[in-house]
């Protein structure tokens, strides 16, 4: 059917998508009926590809001493550790992976903070000023760019680039590690977020 829509509306290719256990007959089928579905891209459900992705991440932090900390925090039993680490609980990873991320994000941020003159008592002061700034505007000024105070500006653009340095490995080894894995989440962000609001762009980004 995937075959003759492409037909009719004319496209070379079509993409369909199927949960794992259909996807396995349809690529078997495709395999063993090359050519023929050559232009049929079979694409997993957002379900198991997220899956397939906690445990890619997973296999990353094992042994690296995160699922301990976890254990210790009290968020995590120690008999779901392997489980945790394997995705074999998809609520259990979609709400502690997003939860450690902030945790280690808060973190990293501070020691940002550390090394500018910049205190986080200043910081939340000038989040709250921006934050009753935003909640002022009214409903045509909604999609205007919004121009962040000097000293904000400068803290913003300052973060980015200790970003940068922490994920090029120069805040050290460690700090590198687990600022990959912060990245790792936020992509698993980017892509829930396209699939909740079917947004095409932000899912091939």
């Amino acid at each position: 059917m995937a075959k003759e829509i492409a037909e009719k509306c004319q496209q070379p290719e079509i993409i369909v998508t199927y949960d794992l256990a259909i996807a396995k007959m349809a690529m078997q089928i495709q395999e063993q009926e090359k050519p023929l579905y050559n232009n049929i891209s079979v694409n997993l459900g957002a379900f198991h590809t997220e899956m397939a992705f906690f445990r890619a991440i997973g296999k990353y932090i094992d042994s690296s001493g995160l699922v301990e900390i976890l254990v210790q925090a009290e968020v995590l039993a120690g008999g779901s550790m392997n489980s945790f680490l394997n995705s074999k609980h998809f609520n259990r990873c979609k709400r502690l992976h997003p939860l450690t991320t902030a945790a280690l994000q808060i973190l990293h941020f501070e020691q940002y903070l550390s090394t500018t003159n910049v205190t986080l008592e200043a910081m939340d002061e000038l989040l709250q000023t921006q934050i009753q700034n935003a909640s002022n505007q009214t409903a045509n000024d909604v999609n205007e760019t919004i121009e962040l105070p000097d000293l904000l500006s400068r803290i913003v653009n300052g973060y980015k680039e200790f970003c940068n340095q922490t994920l090029i490995g120069e805040k050290g080894k460690t700090a590198q590690f687990y600022y990959q894995y912060c990245e790792f989440i936020n992509l698993y962000h980017r892509f829930s977020r396209s699939i909740r609001t079917s947004n095409f762009e932000l899912y091939v980004d």
